[in-house]
């Protein structure tokens, strides 16, 4: 088990528990919506969405309902279509898509890309929809943040690892650099497949992102990085300290740039912009045609 898969795990099992509880208190089964369908799905919401410590429960219609401190009840129309609710482990929550849109009015623009990224995962015990069902939920409706959702459905990447490596991707986007391929995998000299976070295939560049395991697995990533180099690979590591310093960040994309462009690129650098602006639909996220 990898320690997302851990995580998710312990996120499930404690909300699990929580919303047993609920059903005993309330003498039914309500609809859980938001933060706690998520957490029911494995996902652990970002910081400042919502309330997390509370429950949060759906309801389709204005009616009267108990006064409980755990919960916050929410109006939402679409919870009248049954298709949009899923049961997980006899506890009835928001279909992963639904939940998706539903949360669109608390959160920040960069969050719904990434939470996009997670929902749509490389692996197929923590990943939850898929990108197009995604983008067909909003298909005909008019749903509050329905504009914003789309727009970050664009530079979503289904097959993403974690956040982490989301947040990397973005960033170089931010910084003017093309939209990287997501987990390429380059057959090895020893037949091994090494999959890499980010590519640019036809320049041979690859961005990765190291996390905490990394610092005891040096011996083996060595190994890794001196076969990819024998196949002209290129790549660059990013830790978490290069994340949060944006001078070094900076730093990193600079020497991205250089890289495809030693390989060959040229004129693929676009000004800086802000992800909104980069979502409009209109640009080439790409290398120049």
């Amino acid at each position: 088990m990898t320690i997302l898969q851990y995580h998710a795990q312990n996120t499930r099992q404690t909300i699990q528990s929580q919303c047993q509880l609920v059903h005993e208190d309330l003498g039914y089964r309500p609809i859980f919506v938001l933060t706690t369908a998520l957490a029911l799905m494995g996902i652990e919401a970002s910081h400042g969405v919502l309330v997390t410590d509370l429950l949060h429960i759906g309801i389709p219609h204005r009616m009267k309902v108990p006064s409980r401190p755990y919960a916050e009840f929410h109006i939402w129309k679409p919870l009248e279509d049954p298709a949009n609710l899923i049961e997980i482990d006899g506890i009835i929550c928001t279909s992963p898509a639904a939940t998706f849109a539903h949360l669109q009015p608390f959160m920040l623009f960069k969050e719904t890309i990434l939470l996009a990224d997670r929902m749509t995962c490389r692996n197929d015990k923590l990943r939850v929809t898929s990108h197009d069902e995604l983008v067909t939920f909003f298909d005909g409706k008019r749903i509050s943040g329905a504009k914003s959702a789309r727009r970050a459905l664009r530079l979503s990447q289904p097959n993403t690892d974690s956040a982490s490596e989301g947040l990397l991707r973005l960033g170089a986007l931010e910084s003017g650099l093309p939209n990287p391929k997501v987990n390429h995998n380059v057959v090895l000299p020893s037949a091994k497949n090494a999959w890499l976070d980010m590519a640019y295939e036809k320049y041979g560049v690859a961005m990765e992102f190291h996390g905490q395991q990394h610092e005891f697995q040096y011996e083996a990533d060595t190994i890794r990085m001196n076969e990819l180099a024998a196949v002209d690979w290129v790549t660059l590591i990013a830790w978490a300290n290069t994340l949060h310093s944006e001078h070094r960040l900076r730093r990193y994309y600079n020497q991205v740039a250089a890289a495809l462009h030693h390989a060959g690129a040229r004129d693929f650098r676009r000004p800086p912009m802000d992800l909104w602006t980069l979502s409009d639909g209109r640009r080439n996220l790409g290398f120049p045609d």
